[in-house]
């Protein structure tokens, strides 16, 4: 990982022999490779320091790099030694020392909207379109996702590896589908549904909200059966039930705490409750 491009060291390569013998097969699964992967090494402190002080010059004067740079001095002085010895001791017990730490503090602590910050989306393949049917594209992309989920929820989608070399974490697959970032006044939370209970998607037309399964019985549904689902949302033109769900979407692009106490106050029990689980 860490060789020049076009080169690999002896020590990667025996690396690399160590890493097929942890797999024990020549088709992985999913997670094959997770015991193999090396952990997030600490760098130290003074480098920690000049990265920090060269990504934030460009958004600095010359006055206010200075004391940047005094400050950090001080910290190095300070507390920063310190807080390296306890870094380096939670990376003995930990694969990623930084994780539960970012996912508490920064991703989950970020309090403005996530709609064009954090949120991710996916289409289908936009350069050759297999058809100009929306509702056909649909069911195609639904179906597939679908398939992918069952793959990593099985451990038989191939995990994915660098030059042929090197594997790449799988963990974040584990919560690809099925899986809600919860709003908090302080601090977000995440809500994972079982496999069991994530087969369906959402769709949302006209004003109104409609749950599409994406199974019968154990049986995933063809794209074909599912775009005759959306098709059916397509060509109904009713009005929505109940006023005010058409914009009920638009409060997910609010501010965290906003969006926190809307749910709290308007549905946290009654069917507004089971609606939204």
């Amino acid at each position: 990982m860490f060789d020049k491009r076009g080169t690999r060291s002896f020590k990667t390569k025996v690396w690399a022999v160590l890493v097929k013998l942890v797999a024990g097969t020549s088709s992985p699964l999913l997670g094959s490779y997770q015991k193999s992967i090396p952990l997030l090494p600490v760098p130290r402190l003074d480098d920690t320091c000049s990265r920090y002080l060269k990504s934030v010059r460009p958004l600095l004067n010359d006055e206010e790099y200075e004391e940047k740079k005094r400050l950090v001095e001080e910290f190095k002085k300070g507390p920063g030694n310190k807080l390296q010895f306890y870094v380096t001791l939670k990376s003995w017990t930990s694969t990623n020392y930084v994780t539960d730490w970012w996912e508490k503090y920064v991703y989950h602590g970020w309090r403005g909207s996530v709609m064009i910050n954090s949120n991710y989306y996916a289409t289908d393949q936009m350069g050759i379109p297999i058809s100009t049917n929306q509702a056909a594209r649909a069911g195609l992309y639904t179906h597939l996702a679908m398939k992918m989920k069952s793959e990593i929820e099985n451990e038989t989608l191939t995990p994915l590896i660098i030059m042929n070399l090197i594997p790449l974490c799988s963990y974040q697959y584990k919560r690809l589908f099925g899986t809600c970032r919860i709003p908090g006044k302080e601090q977000d939370h995440l809500s994972i549904s079982s496999p069991a209970e994530s087969r369906h998607i959402v769709a949302h037309r006209n004003g109104k909200w409609y749950k599409i399964p994406a199974y019968h019985k154990n049986r995933l549904l063809s794209g074909a059966e599912i775009q005759w689902q959306l098709q059916q949302i397509i060509d109904d033109d009713s009005k929505p039930t109940n006023p005010g769900d058409q914009y009920i979407a638009a409060l997910t692009t609010a501010e965290r705490p906003f969006w926190a106490e809307i749910r709290e106050t308007h549905f946290s029990k009654g069917t507004n409750r089971e609606n939204m689980e």
